[in-house]
């Protein structure tokens, strides 16, 4: 399988909105194949409003995205109240590798929400892929554009938060999921998975 790593340029002076890189699976169309491609992870300055504008625009395209308003609201909150008690982030998975203080709604292929309410752990609040790169086990088979974003999506928050306890409370349906991906249940009422570096 070929290699199609896209590094960003060394000439560019990234802010701290930039987080970490992580690979998907880009399709190559001539070659009928899947390879590899960097993915950036991108924190959302709640104080800027190109950022807002564009998880606005992400929900409002991403119709019928499970998660995409929720994150949405939260951006809106996080931009106008300037409150944030439960330390909540967004976090911007997209192709785009470089001028990061304009997000390319075009390029976003993720969007997550973290939170923290004991001051040392991490809650994953929500893991929203865009829907048209969702694997949808009603529909029938298509090759998607990306595969494996939600995967990516996940080794930056990892990356990111490696040095601390990571915890979510899946849906049914997303469960071996998470369990795939190092995840393991502590509780069952409610369900509570935790995630930690080492193991």
């Amino acid at each position: 399988m070929g290699m199609n790593t896209i590094t960003p340029n060394s000439n560019i002076n990234f802010s701290a909105r930039y987080v970490n890189s992580a690979t998907v699976k880009k399709l190559d169309k001539a070659a009928r194949d899947y390879v590899n491609r960097s993915a950036y992870m991108l924190e959302f300055d709640p104080a800027s409003k190109k950022d807002l504008d564009a998880v606005v625009k992400i929900a409002e395209r991403w119709n019928g995205a499970r998660f995409g308003d929720d994150i949405a609201t939260t951006a809106n909150k996080l931009y106008y109240s300037k409150e944030n008690p439960h330390q909540e982030r967004i976090f911007l998975f997209t192709t785009q590798n470089s001028n990061y203080a304009v997000p390319d709604v075009k390029q976003i292929l993720g969007v997550a929400q973290t939170s923290c309410d004991d001051g040392y752990s991490i809650c994953v609040d929500y893991i929203q892929t865009k829907p048209s790169l969702m694997n949808k086990p009603d529909k029938s088979p298509k090759q998607k554009d990306f595969k494996h974003v939600g995967v990516g999506m996940l080794d930056s928050l990892k990356k990111k938060f490696a040095d601390k306890p990571v915890y979510l409370y899946p849906l049914p349906d997303v469960v071996k999921f998470y369990e795939n991906n190092g995840f393991k249940e502590i509780s069952k009422n409610p369900t509570k998975y935790k995630w930690t570096k080492q193991g």
